[in-house]
């Protein structure tokens, strides 16, 4: 059996299953037809176009429909793209949930078949686990090679401020990356007003994790976390087949009147090594927050100096005359100027604009500004990129809510 052939018959197993189950709980627990109601439906479809010029008089033109879609326990996602050369990509996301138990089924086609995961999370008493089976084309260049790679999933979080996730993978690495966490979960927490910035135009997803030959352990990463009375801490350690590997730790306080944190990254590698260390001050006073980011990180290639300065950040971002004004300012390795960004965003009745200027150190850079539009379950959206050469990217589309 072909692995596309294999992949389609997962799928329609894993759904044979969970409509079985379902159907068997309705009859059980609803024996009254006169009871019947119907389930739960609606989901969103949007047609996005985008343009982008290609010198010398040129223009790729690429568009995507989405389908995201429910209806009671079930739920399905698609994303097409297309372009000038035809069909580029296809997700296909089916999930069905069943109380504690959600299982999922995600299918990828770049524009051949690329990725299969199954997966299966289950949650109980504030408990979550999961389980990842992947099957994914790892290869960069015809033929295609498939390898198979399993992740494993713990996350809990109890009452007094203490957080445990573990997350192992056989043959994957980057889990922490493709779970959408770090291994600095409290700075990720105090980073959100650059975060935030960096974002106003940029769309991104969580990366899938990197698939290697061969279904072997590769990666274990267990992570701690404790934040209450006034204390940050955290320990992030990662293991591979030869041990431990990485561990970052994190401490710091926080106030709350006026709501200030101080926090502390030093991230080690084995053996002992400093890699990097991260200082991290954020305040909050009501319609004002500052934060500063600092980076001291070991020089490449090593020098006399096992760490030295590496990068500065400030934020600042305040709500003045009902719109939400950021800035961020960046400093390179030695100090000097590198970048400025100035977010503009404000909400005008049904319609949102977004503004997010960039400057270099020589002077402007780019240009971004978006806009949409939401009434009676429809919203039209535009976005416009332009640098001092002209035109970098122009996107339009619509969403529909049913």
């Amino acid at each position: 059996m072909s692995t596309r052939s294999f992949s389609k018959w997962a799928a329609i197993a894993v759904l044979m299953v969970a409509v079985g189950v379902v159907g068997w709980a309705d009859i059980e627990s609803d024996t009254d037809p006169v009871a019947f109601s119907m389930p739960d439906f609606g989901g969103v479809i949007a047609f996005d176009v985008s343009l982008t010029p290609v010198p010398p008089l040129s223009y790729d033109i690429a568009a995507q429909l989405s389908l995201d879609a429910r209806l009671g326990w079930f739920s399905l996602s698609s994303e097409t793209q297309f372009s000038l050369s035809g069909f580029e990509f296809e997700r296909l996301i089916l999930g069905a949930a069943l109380g504690a138990i959600m299982l999922t089924e995600r299918l990828d086609f770049d524009p051949l078949f690329a990725w299969n995961q199954l997966g299966m999370d289950v949650e109980f008493l504030g408990i979550a686990l999961g389980v990842d089976l992947i099957l994914a084309d790892i290869s960069t260049a015809p033929p295609s090679v498939y390898s198979m790679a399993g992740i494993l999933e713990f996350e809990t979080s109890f009452d007094f401020g203490v957080s445990v996730l573990s997350l192992t993978g056989f043959g994957a690495t980057d889990l922490l990356e493709s779970h959408q966490a770090s291994a600095t979960p409290l700075a990720a927490d105090l980073l959100g007003l650059l975060d935030h910035v960096d974002g106003l135009c940029v769309d991104e997803e969580a990366p899938n994790p990197t698939i290697l030959p061969g279904f072997y352990f590769e990666e274990q990463d267990l992570q701690f976390s404790f934040s209450a009375l006034g204390l940050l801490v955290s320990s992030t350690t990662e293991f591979s087949w030869t041990g431990i590997s990485r561990q970052t730790i994190e401490f710091g306080f926080q106030f709350a009147d006026p709501q200030i944190a101080f926090l502390l990254a030093l991230s080690l590698d084995i053996p002992i090594a400093v890699d990097e260390i991260v200082l991290l001050v954020d305040l909050q006073v009501f319609p004002v927050r500052f934060t500063s980011h600092t980076v001291f990180a070991a020089p490449l290639p090593p020098t006399l100096l096992p760490i030295q300065f590496e990068s500065q950040r400030f934020g600042l971002g305040m709500e003045f005359l009902g719109a939400l004004w950021t800035t961020v300012l960046d400093f390179d390795s030695t100090f000097l100027f590198e970048r400025l960004q100035i977010g503009i965003e404000a909400e005008i009745g049904p319609a949102m604009i977004t503004s997010l200027t960039t400057f270099a150190a020589a002077g402007f850079q780019e240009q971004c500004l978006r806009a949409n539009v939401t009434f009676s379950g429809i919203t039209l959206s535009t976005s416009v990129r332009f640098d001092m050469s002209g035109l970098v990217e122009l996107a339009f589309g619509f969403a529909l809510s049913f």
